[in-house]
């Protein structure tokens, strides 16, 4: 515990005001931007800047309390510089008690903005500079900006147009379509192009939680476009469902919402409803025998439930039994490739009763 603690306190600055990562050299721009707000709330860094001048020597009690302050503060500033640089970089300040002198000598030797090298090397690194995997782009467009602003009103200075081209040339693919539209938006600037991206990015991370939430429910987002059902671990066509075992086809775009606008309940879409295919199965059961009661036939007729037709049951049903047949040959291939723009030919008429067994089998194997 105690050696964790050593090495902590070698990379890091810690007082009553805050702790800071210690300048170690190659950390200048930080260690400057950090230790300025430790200097600001020790009301300390106008004396650090040369900015508040020593009050000159007096009798009166405010005059001595005024001198007892201000040499109070530059304790603090000299404390707070010396101690916040490692030992490699206290070297060259190990002799000054002036806060501004060790100030301007930190300045002069780390800040690579002071030189032409160092400019040269953060340009570089702004043209270089990508969108980590995982960062919000607003936090990589506040990074280029760093660097913009390490740059500004020298011979390297980067305009705004430039950072624009930058960004767009490395967005990530998927804000290929955003970034389109934002191009073409006269007098783009920063602050727009950022809330551009955010408000993307929110939807991203939106279609993501719903991906999730309908992946958990076993449903998977729904497809515009229904493909066929595949075969015995077989697996359906695009927008379909796998068969027992087998894997479902990838679903087009679809609607993220749930509701059946049909029984008004939120845990199935209206396709799936099963009141309503309750519904349509009693319409067509309850046609036929008003076709007999207006013909002036029996209403008490044998009908058949699957095609709807009188005279025989449903288990004696024709059609049933070739469409039993046909699912057993399509169910026997096991590889359950389904139409991508929906049901085929053969299963509508099935399922639309209008076509003879015949016809319906026609259709099947001119599918095949």
């Amino acid at each position: 515990m105690s050696s964790h603690n050593d090495q902590s306190s070698k990379l890091y600055y810690t007082s009553k005001y805050g702790a800071i990562k210690k300048l170690d050299g190659t950390n200048y721009i930080e260690w400057k931007g950090d230790i300025t707000t430790i200097l600001n709330i020790m009301n300390a860094f106008e004396i650090v800047r040369r900015e508040e001048p020593e009050p000159p020597a007096s009798n009166t009690v405010t005059g001595r309390q005024a001198i007892t302050d201000y040499k109070k503060r530059v304790a603090l500033a000299t404390s707070a510089i010396r101690f916040s640089c490692t030992q490699a970089v206290a070297i060259c300040i190990r002799d000054e008690t002036d806060p501004a002198t060790m100030w301007t000598i930190l300045l002069k030797k780390f800040d690579a903005t002071s030189s032409f090298i160092g400019r040269n090397a953060i340009a570089t690194q702004f043209h270089s500079a990508r969108p980590e995997e995982g960062e919000r782009m607003s936090l990589y467009i506040s990074r280029l900006q760093t660097y913009r602003a390490e740059l500004q009103g020298s011979s390297q200075e980067i305009s705004e147009e430039n950072l624009l081209g930058h960004i767009y040339s490395t967005c990530p693919p998927k804000f290929k379509t955003i970034i389109t539209v934002l191009k073409r938006t006269p007098e783009m600037t920063i602050e727009a192009l950022e809330a551009g991206l955010k408000e993307a990015e929110e939807e991203f991370k939106a279609e993501e939680m719903a991906a999730v939430v309908d992946s958990k429910s076993a449903t998977g987002l729904y497809a515009q476009g229904r493909g066929g059902r595949g075969g015995n671990r077989g697996r359906g066509g695009r927008g379909g469902r796998g068969g027992r075992g087998g894997r479902g086809g990838r679903g087009a775009k679809g609607t993220r919402t749930r509701n059946c606008t049909y029984c008004r309940m939120d845990n199935h879409a209206t396709e799936d409803c099963w009141k309503r295919q309750k519904d349509q199965n009693q319409q067509q059961q309850m046609q036929p025998r008003k076709h007999a009661r207006d013909a002036g036939g029996d209403d008490n007729a044998v009908i058949c439930y699957h095609c709807g037709e009188t005279g025989h049951m449903r288990n004696e049903c024709e059609l049933k039994k070739r469409v039993d047949q046909i699912r057993r040959n399509r169910n026997g291939n096991g590889n359950g490739n389904g139409n991508s723009k929906g049901k085929g030919r053969a299963l509508l008429a099935i399922e639309d009763k209008s076509s003879s067994p015949n016809q319906v089998e026609e259709m099947y194997e001119n599918q095949q």
